[in-house]
């Protein structure tokens, strides 16, 4: 869009003209170098995105990892050359032996807080459940009710996504041992029950970077055998569970790992986070110097203001 206004740039000159503004997308993959971004000149709304990084899946039959929470702000109001913390949590690596799933890092936009997805619970020396996240960790098949619930908050102007683990089953005659699927961004994981495995939650989609994309899928929940069909992935990325080996590993941002299967299979690895602005900085290309001087001039030019204190 273009408009006719006066305008000061970083250097304190005066310009008048047309202002054009180019609609741009800054995208982090990593936290910038300080930590900090700087907001560029006359930006003072952006469309922001945040997405946590995602869990691991527990090993050993395990559950499925909680995909990463979502924020998404649709006019977050910013400050022309201020600074802006922003921060891109982390996915984690693939789980080995008996272990429990870890949660993803969290990833923040000022304000603006995207949990990381909740590990996957695991049959090692003790059960251990499935975590809190962004969106909850599956729950192991012998602690098949005990999956992670989504801990994601919710931000003023912001609409916040993050959802609970599926439940796991566990039947001693005849033999069923599922464990239960994250959560995804867009739905709960589902539910095991005899002859159905646990499935990731669905992640969510967003157009903020172009094309729509997927984000925050969870992990699969495993089985503790080769006898029962392992969860799939949340639609949109999140890792498939395994029966006997190692589970898949989440294939977009903030999508969790699958869970592992029997005999020490290793729980998938969760993607890391991302955070997006969209904006329309102003261009002085098409634009008038009129004045250099950042202070008032004897004879005041066009955009100098003159003060009289009596």
């Amino acid at each position: 869009s273009a408009s006719t206004n006066d305008e000061r740039d970083s250097s304190g000159k005066y310009y008048s003209g047309s202002v054009v503004g180019v609609e741009t997308v800054t995208t982090w993959t990593s936290s910038p170098g300080g930590g900090t971004w700087t907001v560029p000149a006359g930006v003072t709304t952006a469309e922001i995105l945040v997405v946590g990084g995602a869990g691991s899946g527990g090993s050993n039959g395990g559950g499925g990892a909680g995909g990463g929470g979502l924020v998404h702000h649709s006019t977050y109001s910013l400050t022309p050359a201020g600074t802006v913390t922003v921060t891109v949590g982390a996915g984690q690596a693939r789980t080995t032996g008996a272990s429990q799933g870890v949660n993803g890092g969290d990833s923040v936009f000022g304000t603006l807080t995207a949990k990381g997805g909740g590990g996957g619970g695991s049959n090692g020396s003790g059960v251990m459940p499935g975590l809190d996240g962004g969106s909850g960790g599956g729950p192991n098949w012998q602690n098949s009710t005990n999956g992670g619930d989504s801990t994601q908050a919710d931000f003023s102007g912001a609409t916040s996504y993050g959802n609970d683990a599926g439940d796991g089953f566990e039947q001693s005659s005849p033999a069923n041992w599922y464990s239960g699927g994250g959560g995804g961004a867009a739905g709960v994981g589902s539910n095991a029950s005899a002859g159905t495995p646990s499935n990731g939650g669905p992640g969510q989609a967003f157009s903020i970077s172009g094309g729509s994309l997927y984000y925050g899928a969870g992990g699969g929940g495993g089985t503790y055998g080769s006898s029962w069909s392992p969860g799939a992935g949340g639609t949109g990325g999140g890792g498939a569970g395994s029966s006997t080996g190692q589970g898949g590993d989440g294939t977009t941002y903030g999508s969790g790992g699958g869970g592992g299967g029997t005999t020490n299979g290793g729980g998938g690895a969760g993607y890391q986070g991302i955070v997006y602005a969209k904006y329309t900085p102003l261009s002085y290309d098409d634009m008038t110097l009129i004045s250099n001087s950042t202070t008032a001039e004897a004879t005041p030019t066009k955009g100098d203001m003159v003060c009289t204190i009596t």
